[in-house]
């Protein structure tokens, strides 16, 4: 594994030092779901003549909300291809739905967050979905908005069996360089409880496989998943996390006002919505005990307030806030003490979260707070935390050895301080974004110079979009 070169950033780059890029993913560039924010990090700031996304519409028809891209390209489930613009995010535009959870619901988001927890039909639509994106026709979509893009290498998300598969294939076809890049543990974990579950992960398997041995580039999202996914895969990874502007992060201490504050920001699906819950009680239990102030104020997802708002109504020690925008959150990590990062300690849904990185973990970091991380120790982003000083890690839910092991973090400020303190360093070494985008950049146009057999058919000049009988003959050829 290659760990990443602290190197200076460079205050410019000329436009022609940015190769073509196309983004193959499951979701657009977008504000509210974890990956979209991950990607906008990531090529803020890339010439948008230089940049197109192609995305897979999947349940809904999520459109992209970012004008870090002009030319986006939504593929649907079968096969037609929509070009879309960029819109307000929906609950940016409804304040009411931003800042409380009584706000107006996305009644799409809420049938499908209801589908998903709790209907018993969600594993088999899931595993056809799956069944379905893998067919040809997919993939000729895709090679054929390639052919229009033009792009001198392929980013792609990777995140399931089936986008793999054609993404993979679409780029072995056209001769395109392709970059991998992958932020949770899909081919062990992700079809569990799916039908034909053995069948999905080997073919994410063997796909994967074929994907690394083929890309110009592999990257995880944090250093253990590098050198796992390097043993397993061989290839040279490297690893990207959310990059960040430092200088939209006060990590100075707020101003006191007699109340112990800790702040979650983020999705409760996982069962995260369980270890956040045990920790209210928790709370509440060292509140009444000890005489102090304490709340713990939640921001998620309307939709999914409503599915576990009865377990997590423990007034007045919790404070449902619903969702906020990726813009306010600096100034609500400021306002708070303590930044919350809980993952699941189901065994099944741990294993798709092993070695992941939260997004709000290089958040959290970035504002020089103390983190409380709840999870299996095990978790690289556990880990991370212990390992690193930033904070303390709860990986066991006994009701007293919480409490006792809360206890310290809540009376003492100057731990909490040394906390967030080592926290901003790391993150100014690793998620800094003039340093990471430069990096990232050098990545792809490594990337971009790899070459391949066949040549993408637009290199000759002759055909802006190519003739299908003229690129078959060459592949032909090759073959």
């Amino acid at each position: 594994m290659s760990h990443p070169a602290k190197i200076a950033s460079m205050s410019s780059v000329p436009v022609n030092h940015y190769p073509h890029v196309a983004i193959v993913s499951s979701n657009p560039l977008r504000s509210d779901m974890a990956n979209g924010i991950f990607m906008q990090s990531l090529f803020s700031g890339w010439p948008k003549d230089r940049l197109a996304q192609i995305y897979f519409k999947v349940a809904m028809p999520n459109m992209p909300d970012s004008d870090v891209c002009d030319d986006y390209r939504m593929i649907t489930m079968s096969g037609l291809t929509h070009r879309c613009h960029p819109r307000k995010n929906e609950r940016e535009a409804n304040p009411t739905s931003s800042d409380t959870n009584h706000g107006k619901l996305n009644g799409k988001r809420l049938v499908m967050q209801h589908l998903r927890h709790r209907s018993r039909l969600f594993p088999w639509l899931k595993a056809g979905q799956e069944a379905w994106s893998a067919h040809g026709w997919l993939q000729r979509s895709l090679e054929r908005q390639l052919k229009k893009v033009r792009p001198e290498i392929v980013y792609g998300l990777l995140g399931n069996y089936c986008l793999t598969k054609i993404t993979y294939s679409a780029c072995q076809k056209l001769g395109l360089p392709l970059f991998v890049h992958v932020t949770d543990d899909f081919v062990t974990s992700k079809y569990h409880g799916v039908p034909f579950s053995a069948t999905f992960h080997q073919a994410a398997k063997r796909w994967l496989g074929r994907a690394v041995g083929y890309s110009s580039g592999c990257a995880a999202i944090c250093p253990a998943m590098a050198e796992e996914y390097q043993q397993r895969y061989g290839g040279h990874w490297t690893w990207f996390t959310t990059v960040l502007d430092a200088n939209r992060y006060d990590p100075n201490p707020r101003v006191p006002d007699g109340v112990v504050r800790l702040v979650y920001a983020g999705n409760l699906g996982l069962r995260r919505w369980h270890s956040l819950r045990k920790l209210a009680l928790a709370l509440r239990e060292l509140a009444t005990r000890q005489g102090i102030e304490v709340r713990l104020a939640i921001y998620a997802p309307p939709e999914e307030i409503e599915i576990h708002r009865k377990a997590l109504d423990l007034r007045p020690t919790v404070e449902l806030r619903g969702w906020a925008h990726p813009a306010k959150l600096p100034r609500l990590f400021h306002d708070s003490d303590i930044l919350v990062h809980a993952e699941s300690f189901d065994p099944q849904q741990a294993l798709l979260t092993k070695w992941s990185f939260s997004t709000k973990l290089s958040q959290y970091m970035m504002a020089g707070r103390c983190i409380l991380a709840l999870g299996p120790p095990e978790l690289a982003s556990i880990r991370l935390v212990r390992d690193e000083q930033v904070g303390i890690s709860l990986t066991d839910f006994d009701a007293n050895k919480l409490t006792r092991e809360l206890e310290p973090l809540i009376q003492s400020n100057a731990m909490r301080r040394t906390c967030g303190e080592n926290g901003r360093r790391w993150a100014l070494t690793w998620c800094e974004h003039e340093k990471q985008h430069d990096r990232f950049r050098q990545e792809l146009v490594n990337g971009a110079s790899h070459s391949h057999q066949v040549e993408p058919p637009w290199q000759d000049g002759r055909h802006a979009d190519p003739d299908p009988h003229t690129t078959a003959k060459k592949l032909n050829n090759v073959a």
